[in-house]
């Protein structure tokens, strides 16, 4: 489990009219999570990453996963000036322990 903090949007230039929440997207690999996938979800509420596998073909593989903040009411994707935070980092995969 990897939880991230409440990221800051720094945001150019510096007098501006945006305000509201921020939506998050979660991305694993550079991608938005399916929510289909048994390796990863997301927890909003406590910006809580779950990573679980059974696949032992990932132990020792390294993956990259991150988070996407924006303003919720203004979304990049329809304001592409608005001020947006990413943050990635790895995550590496070792093998399950014997004894939790």
């Amino acid at each position: 489990m990897v939880v991230h903090n409440v990221p800051t949007v720094v945001y150019t230039p510096n007098a501006h009219n945006l305000c509201g929440a921020f939506s998050y997207t979660p991305l694993y690999e550079g991608a938005p999570l399916s929510g289909d996938d048994p390796v990863h979800s997301y927890t909003d509420s406590s910006r809580t990453f779950n990573f679980y596998s059974t696949n032992y073909d990932l132990v020792g593989q390294t993956k990259d996963y991150g988070i996407l903040a924006q303003w919720a009411t203004y979304p990049t994707a329809v304001f592409p000036n608005a001020s947006s935070s990413l943050s990635e980092g790895p995550l590496t995969f070792y093998p399950p322990c014997l004894n939790p």
